[in-house]
């Protein structure tokens, strides 16, 4: 039990938002300043502190050297234009077009001498191959359902994501020029032609969301990220096993789901948002009825009972569909204007066993934001808007990235009426337990003593 010291200060959200008023995460900010960018080779292997709940990233092949990399990417670059010297043309084909040019690649790939250490004849002919008849890299990384994030730098080298940690792929594009025919290459593989765009965003059939910066737009080179949700959705028991959230915070979780409370999950890009619903949604019953509004197939993949929605562009349509469906829970993956209006209409109405997510650094303006967005164009303003959140009380998670590079829940709170505000009734909050040499965060939610209102 923490001493009245520690105990959170009370927070009340005046009347009159002020939407330019920073968040105040406290625990957050410490985590971030004590700690370092983490290098996914250097992730240790000894066990954290008993006290502490560990991060437990995927571990990734340990990093080349600067020189290493440059090293590897000239020779792939060799062997692309010897095999082309020998007649292997740029082509995209299926195994028999791969199956033909083989011997010249490897022909190629076998006339370098002396390779260095970890090279083989056999890799550069693979690379070479996939940069040749294919889409590169993306050819082999896309088909790993464990990889979650797919990134080019401007450089040719591809880095990869798993569970939230980016690190090394051992992959390259040989020069930046076949980089920018890699992306154009997977993009009509899935129907998407970028027609000399500088910059692209597109959803690939997958679900995956690909953006691309191109010449002139990108300086040094083209830059692409692909983003997309696991194979197998994670479960409250990984999230907490691998430490994006404490065990002692299930009991509450898990209680909140089952009593139908609205719950928001608040955070910014790329803090595990989604993640976190994807599990929730796992732990719901089989027999509720859902409706899910989103982009991308992301959380429609955890519940393929679900009706889902897509929300491109206006998604007045298809958050009014999901309404009209009277669902038992109706789930939002993220926050436009249709899905603020939507969300502020149901809390007000007393709707319960709603999920939905809300891009912003933190609860009070998660909050905020919900009030501003779902009151354009209403009879209700803001400033009584903001207060009639707070009337149904929801459960409030807040996710961050910290600076060891791992999503974490940070706090858990519960908004509750305060006169002629809001209170944001801090249930647990994230303590720091250290950092070790190697920039790893060792953390854990702890209970503030204050009890929720379900």
């Amino acid at each position: 039990m923490p001493t009245p010291a520690e105990m959170p200060q009370r927070e009340v959200i005046p009347m009159v938002p002020n939407l330019d008023e920073p968040t105040r995460q406290p625990d957050v900010a410490a985590a971030v300043a004590m700690s370092r960018p983490l290098e996914p080779a250097s992730i240790p292997s000894g066990a954290p502190p008993s006290h502490a709940v560990a991060v437990a990233p995927v571990r990734a092949a340990s990093r080349p050297s600067g020189h290493a990399v440059d090293e590897y990417q000239e020779l792939l670059a060799q062997v692309v234009r010897g095999a082309r010297s020998r007649g292997a043309e740029s082509a995209v084909g299926d195994e028999v077009a791969r199956a033909r040019l083989r011997p010249t690649v490897e022909q190629a790939a076998r006339s370098l001498p002396n390779l260095p250490n970890g090279v083989t004849p056999e890799r550069l002919t693979r690379d070479a191959l996939a940069e040749i008849a294919g889409a590169g890299p993306f050819d082999t990384l896309i088909e790993d359902g464990e990889i979650t994030a797919i990134i080019v730098e401007s450089t040719g080298i591809v880095s990869v994501g798993r569970s939230g940690v980016v690190g090394p792929s051992g992959y390259c594009f040989s020069s930046s020029a076949a980089a920018v025919e890699g992306i154009d290459r997977l993009l009509r593989s899935h129907g998407v032609d970028r027609g000399g765009r500088p910059a692209i965003e597109a959803i690939l059939r997958d679900g995956a969301r690909l953006v691309a910066v191109f010449p002139p737009v990108a300086i040094n080179g083209p830059v692409a990220s692909v983003e997309r949700a696991p194979a197998r959705a994670p479960t409250l028991n990984d999230l907490a096993a691998r430490g994006a959230l404490s065990s002692n915070t299930l009991p509450l979780i898990h209680h909140a789901l089952q009593s139908r409370r609205n719950v928001l999950v608040v955070g910014g890009a790329g803090s595990g948002r989604t993640t976190l619903l994807s599990a929730f949604l796992s732990a719901l019953p089989a027999t509720d009825r859902i409706a899910i509004v989103e982009t991308r197939d992301e959380l429609a993949r955890v519940r393929r009972d679900a009706a889902v929605l897509h929300a491109e562009g206006d998604s007045t349509a298809a958050v009014d569909a999901a309404v009209r469906m009277r669902p038992h829970r109706l789930v939002f993956g993220e926050t436009t204007p249709a899905t603020a209006r939507a969300v502020l209409h149901h809390f007000v109405t007393g709707a319960e066993g709603i999920l939905a997510a809300v891009d912003a650094p933190g609860a009070h303006a998660g909050l905020l934001r919900l009030a501003g967005e779902g009151t354009e164009g209403s009879w209700l303003s803001a400033t009584q808007a903001i207060v009639r959140l707070a009337a149904s009380r929801p459960l409030i998670l807040e996710t961050s990235r910290l600076g060891d590079g791992t999503c974490r829940v940070v706090g858990i709170s519960e908004a509750r009426p305060a006169g002629d505000g809001v209170h944001l009734e801090a249930l647990f909050t994230l303590r720091i337990d250290g950092v070790d040499g190697q920039g790893c965060v060792a953390a854990q939610l702890v209970p503030t003593g204050a009890a929720p209102s379900f």
